[in-house]
């Protein structure tokens, strides 16, 4: 669980570029092997897991700020067909 709460701050309050002072944020391939194994860890039969990746899933995807526009639920179409 605490990997989780781990993963989900650093997607939502990523490192800022000191060059341009904006976050740093996951792009195309990267983040789309992220979505894939969150989709993945949704099927594994530890509800303790699902629940920490729904969380993630959930709060990525309709972030205030889109910090990680590749994550925006507008991006999730194997998620939200």
């Amino acid at each position: 669980q605490m990997a989780g709460l781990i993963l989900k701050n650093a997607l939502l309050r990523p490192p800022v570029q000191p060059a341009s002072n904006r976050p740093l944020a996951l792009e195309g391939e990267v983040a789309q092997h992220v979505k894939e194994t969150l989709l993945f860890g949704l099927s594994l039969s530890h509800t303790e897991l699902r629940n920490v990746i729904s969380s993630v899933i959930a709060d990525c995807s309709v972030s205030a700020d889109s910090v990680q526009p590749w994550l925006h639920i507008s991006q999730w179409g194997t998620l939200m067909p």
